[in-house]
Order: C-alpha cells, then structure tokens, then sequence
C-alpha cells in the first residue's frame, strides 16, 4: 500500500493531468486514490488513539512515581529533622563514624520580611505585564492594534 506521502503526490499529478485524461478514467482513478487515502486515514486515526492511550497511561505513572517520590523526599525530611532535634537537645553537634560524618551547620543567613509596606520603594522593580486577554478581546471586537494580529489556523480532529 502507498505511504499517505505518496499518496498526497498521486492525487496532486492526477488533478494536474484532469484536462488531458478521459473523464472515466479520471473518476475511478481518484475513487481508487480517495478510497485509499480514506484507508490511510483510517490506520492513522487508529495509531493516534493508541499513542493517545500510551500518554494517559505514561502520564499516570509519571504522577504515581511523582507521589512516590515526593513521599520518599518528606521522609528524607522527616528523619534529617528528627536527628537534628535530637542532636541538639543532647549537646552533641557532630558524629564522625567510618561510614558517615554527622554535624550540625548553620545555614546561610536568610531574608524575612515582615512587613513588605514598609520597605522603600527603590528595592521594586516594576515591570510592564501585557493583558493579553483584553488585547484579544480588542482584536476580536475589530479593533486595530500595532504589533498584533488575529490568526486562524487549522488542525485534524479525529473523534
């Protein structure tokens, strides 16, 4: 069976050589490419609600390993915690065994802000967010506007 390529290419050349062929042999010629394009189309559209089934599936495991690993990530944090209180409740800030070394560090300092109105304004920075909803709203309304433009386009559906 021809590729969908091949396929596209007979039916560009058959409709280039309309005005030279007999209209019979023309017809049953583009039933034969069209009912063969249709086949195509056919396995194409079986194909994609496989891949689709194959992401779903993909997509459920990315979030059960996602579960997995966020549980595994809070009871790295949990024991880290648990092991620091209990070093600092008995004044013993640093372990070294042949396998591990175990100490308390201080982080780096970090920032707090308690009170956000009452920092000075020099340490903002303002920055212009375009409104692109409104902007499409406008455009759809008719309105003209510089530097952006309504544009239609296409893609298969397959239900």
């Amino acid at each position: 069976m021809a590729t969908l390529y091949e396929l596209t290419g007979f039916y560009k050349q058959l409709l280039e050589l309309e005005e030279d062929t007999d209209p019979s042999v023309f017809h049953d010629t583009m039933d034969s490419i069209t009912d063969s394009l249709e086949d195509k189309a056919i396995g194409y559209a079986k194909v994609n609600a496989q891949l689709k089934a194959d992401a779903a599936s993909l997509k459920e495991e990315e979030t059960r390993l996602h579960d997995r690993r966020v549980a595994i990530e809070n009871k790295q944090k949990l024991l880290k915690e648990a092991l620091s209180q209990a070093m600092i409740e008995t004044d013993q800030r640093k372990f070294k065994t042949p396998l591990f070394s175990i100490y308390i560090q201080k982080n780096p300092v970090k920032m707090v802000i308690s009170d956000r109105d009452k920092i000075d304004k020099n340490y903002f920075h303002n920055e212009e967010v375009l409104d692109s909803s409104a902007l499409k709203d406008d455009l759809k309304a008719g309105k003209q506007v510089d530097g952006a433009e309504l544009q239609q386009t296409e893609s298969v559906r397959i239900r």
